[in-house]
């Protein structure tokens, strides 16, 4: 429901203005890995699939805007990389835009576990997988035009709250939710 929405406030939004463009929704969660040590893995699956099958069937696609929230920004930021690499070499691609709202990037705090491996956001991480997933992300944004993170430093998620070096970041902490 979430996600259809969400299509049709982008689409009124849209015609509101006189926009004429495709605009779609894409929703992962089929996808889920219910295996924490896993999830980085299968998201960045989805994400390279889509990213491939946009540069295929979408050759004069002239701009991409993804947007990825909380563990979907594994899937928006692989589909960015994939969909730029896929166009590599076959003519011009869109200009491509990447939109991160509190995406995960690691793992515990350092009073959970012993010090010494730690995260992107400088928490130590209980597993190999949970270290590799923050070195993915410490890599969003790397192949977008223009990579942008939009942090909610107080979310009651973990581990979602550490600006991204390659993205500029907005801290939406005190913003009004409405």
């Amino acid at each position: 429901r979430e996600t259809d929405d969400l299509r049709s406030a982008m689409r009124a939004s849209d015609a509101s203005v006189g926009i004429s463009r495709f605009v779609d929704c894409f929703n992962w969660e089929q996808w889920i890995d219910q295996d924490p040590t896993r999830l980085s893995r299968v998201a960045q699956d989805v994400g390279a699939r889509l990213g491939r099958a946009l540069a295929d069937e979408a050759p004069g696609l002239r701009s991409l805007h993804v947007i990825g929230t909380s563990a979907g920004g594994f899937v928006a930021n692989q589909c960015v990389s994939d969909y730029v690499a896929a166009r590599q070499g076959r003519g011009s691609r869109a200009l491509v835009r990447l939109s991160l709202t509190d995406p995960f990037t690691s793992g515990p705090p350092d009073d959970e576990v012993q010090r010494g491996l730690r995260g992107l956001d400088g928490f130590a991480s209980i597993d190999a997988s949970t270290i590799a997933a923050a070195r993915r992300a410490e890599q969003f944004g790397r192949d977008a035009d223009f990579a942008e993170h939009f942090v909610n430093t107080d979310d009651l998620v973990p581990y979602t709250s550490t600006p991204l070096p390659l993205c500029f970041c907005y801290d939406v902490t005190a913003a009004a939710e409405g």
